[in-house]
């Protein structure tokens, strides 16, 4: 059986402000695409990457780990780490582990946007 692999789109809708579009599943297969984007982001001047999870079919506990570390990472570089689309399963990850209390957490893109 193949397994899916996260596929990772990089925009930037004003300046300084990156999204993530994220589509597939988050698991160990993630790292390398979910590292490279995050680096792309960050070597063109974000202070604020949004994460949008509208696409995310599946995370596992080694997708967590990848976003646990994602988060130490914005925060050992004074970035804004926002999150969005969460389906309810993805909504239920993150409460259950905490992570909606570590990162914001919004409805959808329009909203994370508004808020900066």
């Amino acid at each position: 059986m193949v397994q899916a692999k996260l596929e990772v789109a990089v925009r930037e809708p004003a300046d300084r402000v990156h999204i993530l579009d994220l589509r597939g599943p988050i698991t160990r297969t993630a790292e390398e695409p979910l590292t490279a984007a995050y680096q792309e982001a960050s070597s063109g001047g974000a202070e604020t990457v949004i994460l949008n999870f509208g696409e995310v079919e599946a995370m596992d506990s080694s997708g967590l780990g990848l976003l646990i570390a994602l988060l130490a990472r914005a925060q050992h570089q004074k970035q804004r780490l926002v999150a969005c689309g969460l389906g309810v399963p993805l909504q239920q990850a993150f409460l259950v582990t905490y992570l909606d209390e570590a990162l914001e957490v919004y409805a959808g893109e329009a909203e994370a946007l508004q808020s900066l």
